[in-house]
């Protein structure tokens, strides 16, 4: 936030992501107020800008290949300050330095943060596998043979 001479930061992101639990921490700490929208899916926000369809965003909440692939790219992207994020940017775990790709443009430009990692929700019918087993075996449970054909699962290509 080091030199900004707004008050104002502007977020598109998913939703969940502007709720007053997590801005307001934000807010009094530094002194900005967060104008938030939110964005219905990764592929519609890319090409609305990249048609100029939304105003200008200060921060940008969309999973990483889509600004690795298309946004940086499109010249639709600032490098951010490496300094000022190192400790975000950094790899939280070993194993996990591959994802620091996801972070940089092609030229090795900070461009974003992983926020995040892991596994999706697993949907389950409750009244078939209780609500424990799913969450202490999560996916192990698709693996199953058992559960064979009864499991759909979303494959993202970069992911």
């Amino acid at each position: 936030m080091t030199g900004r001479t707004s008050q104002r930061l502007r977020l598109l992101c998913w939703e969940g992501y502007h709720t007053g639990e997590l801005l307001e921490p934000f807010n009094r700490r530094h002194g900005v107020q967060v104008d938030a929208e939110t964005l219905l899916s990764d592929a519609g926000t890319v090409a609305a800008l990249a048609h100029g369809d939304y105003r200008h965003w200060d921060v940008l909440n969309i999973n990483n290949a889509y600004v690795c692939d298309y946004l940086s790219p499109l010249g639709l992207t600032n490098p951010l300050d490496e300094a000022c994020l190192s400790g975000f940017a950094a790899s939280p775990l070993a194993g996990f330095e591959r994802r620091k790709g996801w972070t940089q443009s092609p030229d090795g430009t900070l461009i974003g943060v992983c926020q995040r990692f892991g596994p999706f929700n697993l949907v389950v019918n409750n009244r078939r596998i209780d609500t424990g087993s799913a969450e202490d075996q999560g996916f192990a449970l698709a693996a199953d043979p058992v559960h064979r054909h009864r499991f759909g699962i979303l494959e993202y290509d970069r992911f």
